[in-house]
């Protein structure tokens, strides 16, 4: 019993609670899908594609799921296409 509450508390420390975990998985969505692109470059709009056949497939359709996957995307884009370029933060 001691193990499960143990859980719970550790389950409502991953997620932020003031944004619906569907928006989360959706940005994750977009993120990840997009790494992809540090594979072979033309991967880096599945991350775009997976979110929008996921949304699609939902059964609740709303928008800001799809803002949210877009958001994921562009920041997994942001960090595929600047090692690419190779620019130096420090």
């Amino acid at each position: 019993m001691r193990n499960l509450l143990n859980m719970k508390k550790l389950n409502e420390l991953m997620y932020l609670p003031m944004i619906p975990v569907d928006k989360q998985l959706h940005f994750l969505y977009g993120f990840f899908f997009t790494m992809f692109g540090e594979i072979w470059l033309p991967l880096i709009c599945l991350g775009v594609v997976a979110n929008l056949v996921k949304e699609l497939t939902d059964e609740n359709k709303d928008w800001m799921d799809f803002v949210s996957g877009c958001v994921g995307s562009m920041l997994g884009a942001f960090f595929v296409l600047n090692e690419m370029i190779d620019v130096s933060w420090i």
